[in-house]
């Protein structure tokens, strides 16, 4: 999970100013995932609605969210590890 968040955090730097950098950053740290994922998901939408197309910042950012979705996933897989799943089968 260290791996991901600082592929995320090098990804950021590339696309983020100083203070969106902070803000991504401190989202992250504060285990607020979807709120980072939701900020970069405004990023790809302000570069795909761009007239210059910028495919690497758009790159960049789709593969974040992608980091992102992962992390959000094995967030939620670490919670219900040796839980018991309980069918709902009656």
């Amino acid at each position: 999970m260290k791996n991901t968040i600082n592929k995320i955090k090098h990804g950021a730097a590339l696309i983020f100013d100083d203070a969106s950098y902070e803000k991504l950053c401190k989202y992250i740290s504060n285990n607020q995932i979807n709120d980072a994922r939701l900020m970069i998901d405004n990023e790809v939408k302000s570069y795909e609605s761009s007239p210059n197309l910028y495919h690497f910042e758009l790159t960049v950012a789709s593969r974040m969210s992608d980091l992102l979705i992962d992390l959000i996933t094995r967030t939620i897989d670490d919670e219900g590890e040796g839980k018991q799943v309980k069918s709902s089968i009656k």
